[in-house]
């Protein structure tokens, strides 16, 4: 099994730009969804009503839906900069429903931070799947959901150990922070590689 995981991440590294791919998705899971896992105790400390936790969740299915069509619509191969700018999205939609107040405009930045959440999930699926080997893509994708299903219980745990010692505003806030600072530097990374060569100096 090992032999196998590693065989994964050996191609990954092998088929650029899967392993970012990967590390966008570790960091999507850890420092953007998570702050899923806190909804119930938002509903109860920000929104002081606990039974309006339903229809929070029902806002952010309702913009996952909305990431789903939206990435259904694009046409043509996604680059990282793309990708990584949509997990900026999630972030700074994440802290703006960290400083929200109020029913509505909660909602609507729930059904926002859905919307960016999945459509990020999706578009860094799709990249994936269409780099990877056809031998190796089991391989490859099982890395993708241990990036996503595994990394997502404890980026929860993080954020309610900071949300009990800091408040849950100041978790949700942190954790788009620091969702945002990441993808950007990776976003600056990978158009700066992209970039062509600067033409050469002329000697004459």
């Amino acid at each position: 099994m090992v032999a196998r995981i590693r065989r994964g991440f050996e191609h990954a590294r092998e088929r650029p730009p899967a392993l970012m791919v990967l590390f966008l998705v570790g960091v999507s899971a850890v420092f953007g969804s998570s702050y899923i896992a806190l909804l119930p105790l938002f509903a109860k400390e920000v929104l002081d009503d606990a039974d309006v936790f339903p229809v929070l969740v029902v806002a952010t299915a309702v913009g996952a839906v909305l990431g789903a069509f939206l990435v259904g619509y694009r046409e043509g191969p996604t680059r990282v900069t793309v990708a990584a700018l949509q997990v900026v999205a999630l972030g700074a939609s994440l802290g703006l429903l960290g400083l929200s107040g109020g029913l509505v405009p909660s909602l609507a930045l729930a059904t926002v931070t859905g919307a960016c959440n999945f459509a990020a999930l999706s578009t860094l699926n799709s990249m994936i799947q269409h780099v990877v080997d056809e031998d190796k893509r089991g391989r490859v994708m099982s890395l993708f959901v241990v990036c996503w299903g595994g990394l997502f219980p404890i980026g929860g745990l993080l954020v309610g150990t900071t949300a009990d010692v800091a408040g849950l505003r100041s978790a949700y806030v942190g954790f788009a922070a620091v969702c945002v600072a990441i993808a950007s530097i990776v976003a600056v990374r990978a158009r700066l590689v992209a970039a062509p060569p600067p033409p050469a100096l002329d000697a004459g």
